[in-house]
């Protein structure tokens, strides 16, 4: 289980990479009026 759960989480950390870098993108663009 320790494994799988180690496997689960490098499998994900990319996904969720790019979906924290998507999230301050769109926030940065946001903040400067750029639609």
């Amino acid at each position: 289980m320790d494994g799988f759960g180690m496997i689960a989480l490098v499998a994900l950390m990319p996904i969720i990479t790019l979906q924290i870098l998507g999230f301050l993108f769109k926030l940065k663009t946001r903040k400067e009026g750029v639609d």
